[in-house]
């Protein structure tokens, strides 16, 4: 199933022509943390309700694709459409967030977000952002020596993609 993503010119235009008001909304997508290989991933989508008709349904596509909708009226209801690279873990997931599990390289993409308000206005608000996929080691975070260290701990990791990158185009300077 194939998704219209409109672009934030468009939801700004609909909120000129309809006052803003009326309008659901979507003003946020992205992730919590990054998307690593072999783990699990949560997509948030941050979305306002106006005052016009109730919130229908909210889906989310990749690369056009959708991949989940969860449709509000009259009941409740998820839905999940095959898609490579993607897993969803519909327990986990909600009108405003979606967990996917098993990430891979080949979870990578564009995602967008898309809530649409119910009759008779069908308002639709998207937005997308593209989602890369971290793969190589994590690296434990080491022990801190004092207590500002144990404050400012931070968890590496390595990126095995980066590293090669760079060792094609160095060149020795005398």
């Amino acid at each position: 199933m194939r998704c219209i993503v409109y672009t934030e010119t468009l939801v700004l235009l609909l909120l000129l022509l309809n006052a803003g008001s009326e309008c659901v909304v979507v003003q946020q997508v992205g992730t919590r943390g990054p998307a690593v290989a072999g783990r699990a991933v949560q997509l948030e989508c941050l979305w306002s309700q106006g005052s016009g008709p109730p919130l229908y349904v909210v889906q989310w596509c990749k690369d056009g694709d959708m991949f989940f909708r969860v449709t509000l009226v009259p009941e409740p209801r998820k839905v999940v459409f095959p898609t490579p690279g993607v897993q969803v873990v519909v327990g986990a997931s909600s009108e405003h967030r979606v967990t996917l599990t098993n990430v891979t390289a080949a979870t990578a993409g564009n995602y967008s977000c898309e809530a649409m308000s119910d009759t008779p206005d069908f308002f639709v608000s998207a937005l997308s952002v593209y989602i890369p996929v971290l793969e190589g080691e994590w690296l434990a975070p080491l022990e801190p020596s004092s207590t500002a260290a144990s404050r400012a701990c931070v968890e590496l990791f390595l990126i095995s993609v980066y590293s090669s990158q760079f060792t094609e185009h160095s060149e020795v300077i005398s």
